[in-house]
């Protein structure tokens, strides 16, 4: 799950992860928003894209995207549903009900670090940090990711 398939760095990660887990002969959904990425994602998909009703800050579309969810995890019964950054997270535990679930948070502008751990927090979903200064910045506003992303190192120009 993902707001939307822009062009953005989680949107490629999303894509990544569906060709990874697609070459390795498991079925894959994404519930998300349209965007530029449709169509290099769907060779990888079991199932169209589900639509997600796009939330742009506003609390009042937040029961439409739940119910929208609902419906998606139903129709595709997944083993478990991946979230990706705060807002995704907390639709995603709403919906979600006893699957098992995670959200990757990938990176936050500066004002909205709190409001974002915040969202974490309520979500209680185990949060995965994509590098260590996402880490750091959790930490710091008391939402402990139970993992990051290390670095990878560069080993010398041959």
């Amino acid at each position: 799950m993902i707001q939307e398939l822009r062009t953005g760095g989680a949107e490629r990660v999303v894509v990544s992860l569906c060709r990874e887990l697609a070459e390795r002969g498991h079925q894959v959904a994404v519930i998300a928003g349209p965007g530029e990425l449709d169509g290099e994602l769907q060779p990888y998909l079991a199932a169209p894209r589900y639509d997600l009703p796009i939330i742009e800050r506003r609390l009042s579309r937040i029961p439409g995207a739940v119910s929208a969810t609902r419906a998606a995890l139903q129709d595709f019964g997944p083993d478990l549903v991946h979230a990706h950054n705060p807002v995704i997270g907390l639709l995603t535990s709403l919906a979600a009900g006893r699957r098992r679930a995670l959200v990757s948070v990938h990176g936050i502008p500066e004002e909205d670090w709190r409001t974002g751990a915040r969202l974490l927090r309520l979500s209680r979903l185990p949060v995965v940090a994509c590098g260590p200064g996402v880490a750091a910045a959790l930490t710091e506003r008391h939402c402990a990711p139970i993992a990051h992303r290390p670095r990878r190192r560069r080993i010398g120009r041959g």
